[in-house]
């Protein structure tokens, strides 16, 4: 609902600094890092794989990662419904 809203009010916004789309570009590189072993983990996980610390660690990465991108997307929206500075 968020997202909707914002890109219905989207003519009012500021446009993003050079900062924003280097901290954009960060998060999409660390997504696709956290993300790509998730096939692996879940495989090694039902063969057996008897090393939990390493399961734990990737999962945690993985967690740290959908939180800044949640933070992010929340920022966007705010960031959309920000009135125009004149």
């Amino acid at each position: 609902m968020l997202v909707i809203d914002a890109v219905k009010r989207r003519e009012r916004r500021s446009p993003p600094s050079a900062v924003d789309s280097i901290v954009w570009i960060s998060a999409l590189l660390f997504t696709v890092y956290a993300f790509w072993p998730v096939p692996f983990l879940i495989r090694a996980y039902r063969h057996g794989f008897d090393r939990a610390d390493i399961l734990l660690v990737a999962w945690a990465v993985i967690v740290i990662a959908v939180w800044f991108d949640v933070a992010l997307v929340v920022d966007a929206v705010n960031m959309w419904r920000k009135p125009a500075q004149n």
